[in-house]
């Protein structure tokens, strides 16, 4: 939908320029599952280049994981298309 081509983009490892922080307009996802998407995908239509580097992941330790639950991949995909349906209109 963004052309945004990124293999794990909720990967909390993130290195990012001050510039970027500077120059992309506010988040407005409601919902943690989906910040890093819009965060990207601003990035992305700012102009600004994303690279990749792979890192390790190991098992969780402790707590559970949310990205299977039924509400939160519906609540994502509802920040998704407003975002989608707002750039749309620029």
């Amino acid at each position: 939908m963004f052309g945004l081509k990124v293999r794990d983009i909720d990967c909390g490892f993130k290195m990012v320029s001050k510039k970027v922080i500077e120059t992309i307009p506010k988040l407005e996802a409601e919902r943690g599952a989906f910040i890093s998407s819009e965060f990207l995908i601003k990035t992305k239509r700012a102009g600004f280049k994303i690279v990749e580097i792979g890192v390790h992941h190991y098992p969780r330790s402790a707590g559970r994981g949310t990205g299977a639950d039924l509400n939160v991949i519906i609540k994502s995909f509802v920040d998704l298309f407003k975002l989608w349906w707002k750039l749309l209109g620029k």
